[in-house]
């Protein structure tokens, strides 16, 4: 009997599918690292932040805006003065300004150092002024001087300083150049006698009162006092002495009952032991 030929069929392992014997199993999903993730949430945060401090600014800041101006250290100019030349304004916004081109627009109109201060709504402009300065009339233009007579600035005929100076008569001069000291013709002169009496007015409180100096002939120095008194100084010898005695002349004054207010007069002090005061009808005797 022929039993019935059985096909020869391998049999499979258990939990083996039917897949073809070279297909690969499926790749099993990493996990996100954690650093990475960690990363990018605080890169998220921070952005989220930013944007929001940003637009606080944006919203904050015009705000600050300018409510006063000080100005410290002056004694020639006004607080108005620095604060016109400065060009600010009650209501500008302090964010944003250049504080370095309004110290230019300040120290081109009034020769002197400054530094500013901010605030949330304040400006303090701190100024140092140049010492002692001076206007001089050469021909039609004026001429501004520091101290060492250096040469800040030349007025065009019409023109005139941002403020009142002291205006003065020097000695004859060889040269006049801009941001230069002047030459004088006779250059062997110490020209030391002018700040000597510069510093002497300003020790016995003239100098505020004091609007013109003729210092040309260093032997015979005279200058005007409140716009009424013509002072001959002389030589600047004894200069103390000499105020001191402007000072009894006009208490005398004072004490025959004359008004300073109204009268004009010249004091002559240049000899301490003979000083003399002239009373004049109008101020265009005093010159």
């Amino acid at each position: 009997m022929n039993s019935e030929r059985q096909p020869n069929v391998a049999a499979r392992p258990q939990g083996e599918g039917m897949l073809s014997p070279n297909r690969r199993p499926k790749a099993v999903k990493k996990k996100p690292n954690e650093k990475v993730v960690r990363v990018l949430f605080l890169s998220m945060a921070a952005t989220s932040i930013l944007i929001v401090l940003v637009s606080l600014a944006l919203l904050i800041l015009p705000l600050f805006r300018v409510q006063s101006i000080k100005v410290e250290g002056i004694e020639l100019y006004t607080e108005e003065q620095i604060i016109a030349a400065s060009g600010i304004q009650i209501g500008d916004e302090i964010v944003g300004m250049d504080l370095q081109e309004i110290c230019d627009r300040i120290t081109a109109q009034c020769h002197v150092n400054c530094e500013i201060v901010t605030g949330p709504f304040s400006v303090k402009i701190i100024i140092e002024e140049v010492a002692d300065m001076k206007q001089m009339a050469v021909g039609d233009k004026t001429v501004i001087l520091d101290r060492e007579f250096e040469v800040l600035e030349i007025l065009e005929n019409g023109e005139t300083p941002f403020s009142p100076l002291l205006s003065v008569k020097l000695p004859a001069c060889a040269s006049i150049r801009l941001g230069e000291p002047i030459r004088f013709a006779n250059e062997s002169a110490s020209m030391t006698y002018v700040a000597t009496l510069c510093d002497a007015l300003r020790a016995k409180g003239h100098y505020e009162d004091v609007s013109y100096i003729d210092f040309s002939m260093r032997t015979s120095i005279s200058y005007l006092y409140r716009d009424r008194f013509r002072v001959d100084l002389g030589s600047i010898s004894d200069v103390d002495a000499k105020l001191n005695g402007v000072e009894r002349l006009l208490k005398q004054l004072e004490e025959d009952g004359t008004d300073l207010t109204q009268v004009y007069a010249i004091l002559d002090v240049s000899n301490l032991s003979k000083m003399t005061c002239k009373l004049c009808h109008d101020a265009s005797e005093l010159f």
